[in-house]
């Protein structure tokens, strides 16, 4: 899992802060038709699932591992451009939201303590406190698909298995795999890496995400102008 990619941007966001202050069927049935990714190079697999996603109304990633030794969780819902959902490392809860080309998140006093001087805390918790914080649109604290999937390193095909009762194939690389499915759109269906394992789910379905109400929200640039 690409955990330190999730990990990174709050830290940065943080630091931001602190310069300005379905049951299966029963009855057997026949193998279905594959959609043709066996066939293709593992650049083309990856590069199908990609725009798969992409052309998805929406999906869900979600799923635990660790970066640097902390313990990392992700739930995160995505809807074309705007995304939410929480990011949980070491018992610390972040809710994040992107919504109208803009970024919020909110977390407890612990997790500001963790990333912000002490020089800098009396001043922002209680600007913080309770609140969304919104975030410059330089800085983006939930990745796009295209980081989501994106390999480190060059990618290999593997071998067409069955995930989650699915016919899928393998994109992998020296640290991990992506499955994607081998039938109907060739959505991805989890990735499996040292890191950990993040599972994608709940695709096409109808989401509407919408940033929080203006007055559970802290505006950073009302500080730096």
């Amino acid at each position: 899992m690409r955990a330190r990619m999730l990990l990174v941007p709050l830290a940065a966001a943080a630091a931001l802060l602190a310069g300005c202050t379905t049951t299966p069927a029963v009855n057997a049935t026949p193998t279905p038709t594959t959609n043709g990714l066996e066939s293709l190079t593992a650049d083309e697999i990856l590069d199908k699932a990609t725009d798969a996603l992409t052309d998805a109304k929406s999906f869900r990633v979600s799923g635990k591992g660790e970066s640097d030794g902390q313990a990392l969780e992700v739930d995160l819902t995505f809807a074309g451009d705007d995304a939410e959902g929480t990011i949980t490392f070491d018992g610390l809860k972040v809710d994040v939201v992107q919504a109208g080309g803009a970024a919020y998140m909110k977390a407890g006093e612990e997790f500001w303590k963790t990333f912000l001087p002490a020089e800098a805390q009396a001043l922002a918790l209680p600007l913080v406190a309770g609140k969304y914080v919104k975030v410059p649109s330089t800085e983006s604290i939930i990745p796009s698909i295209e980081d989501l999937l994106k390999p480190e390193g060059s990618v290999t095909k593997g071998e067409v298995t069955t995930v989650g009762g699915k016919p899928a194939i393998a994109v992998e690389t020296t640290d991990g795999k992506l499955h994607v499915s081998l039938v109907g759109k060739p959505y991805p269906i989890d990735i499996v890496s040292d890191e950990g394992t993040i599972e994608f789910s709940d695709i096409d379905k109808d989401v509407t995400i919408a940033a929080p109400p203006a007055s559970e929200v802290f505006d950073i640039s009302s500080l730096t102008g």
